[in-house]
């Protein structure tokens, strides 16, 4: 045991991002056990632990089951440190490309490509498009541009890719439903996605719900933002009600 200063008070701090090991493991670190290191320090030193989260422990602060018990053993305190929140960069500007393939119906010719094959060729399209597949699954993909060069350049990349992917999927037999919606979102440096919910919020969510109207019109569909920056190339859908009193006009492609 460590010597210590007459008068001291006398106090150990532990921090670990890790579970303590002891005799009994199943390693070799060392012989002593939870038991023999509470009779050392009983009367000799208070304990004050602080530990990353651990999503295994019983305890609703997250600590460690051992630096629980040692601090407790010992009249000290046990505690967590708190997750570092991801780095937010500042509101970026994005351009979202909700897309989905659905077979033909039983009464025209069967497709010529399998979901699968038909997918990863829209996976190369967009990386040649230069945009960023966020979810994918078998006929469907979410892909997004984040407009570092200006929201007019990432809008026209995104319907370039929407025409060649539309092109792609009626040759192998499928039907191709799309939309494109721009908007803006806090994007985690850390995590390249905005917080927890993305999924279901802003230019996500519109570029989904503008997907699904798609699938009873055929054609890619557009925000008015979007049918401004592609040329006279659109025909306006209307005015769709999303919420309220709040509307948004859409357009279609060609």
């Amino acid at each position: 045991m460590m010597a210590w200063r007459k008068g001291a008070q006398r106090a150990l701090v532990l921090m670990t991002d890790a579970l303590m090991h002891h005799q009994g493991d199943g390693s070799s670190y060392t012989s002593v056990t939870l038991v023999d290191m509470l009779a050392m320090l009983q009367g000799r030193a208070v304990v004050h632990t602080v530990s990353t989260p651990n999503g295994s422990t019983p305890f609703p602060d997250g600590s460690h089951v051992e630096a629980r018990v040692l601090s407790c053993a010992t009249g000290g305190t046990a505690a967590h440190a708190a997750k570092r929140p991801a780095r937010m960069l500042p509101p970026s500007a994005v351009v979202v490309l909700s897309i989905e393939a659905a077979p033909p119906p039983r009464s025209i010719a069967a497709p010529r490509s399998s979901l699968g094959h038909l997918t990863q060729e829209w996976a190369s399209l967009v990386d040649e498009a230069g945009g960023e597949i966020w979810e994918r699954g078998e006929g469907s993909m979410l892909v997004v541009w984040v407009a570092q060069g200006g929201l007019r350049a990432s809008i026209g990349c995104a319907v370039q890719a929407a025409e060649v992917i539309q092109t792609a999927t009626v040759a192998a037999g499928y039907r191709l439903s799309a939309g494109v919606a721009p908007g803006v979102a806090r994007i985690s440096a850390d995590t390249r996605r905005p917080a927890d919910g993305w999924e279901l919020a802003g230019p996500f969510y519109l570029g989904r719900w503008m997907m699904n109207l798609s699938a009873h019109r055929g054609r890619i569909l557009l925000t008015e933002v979007g049918a401004q920056r592609v040329g006279g190339r659109t025909n306006a859908l209307g005015r769709i009600p999303i919420q309220g009193n709040r509307y948004i006009n859409l357009y279609e492609l060609g």
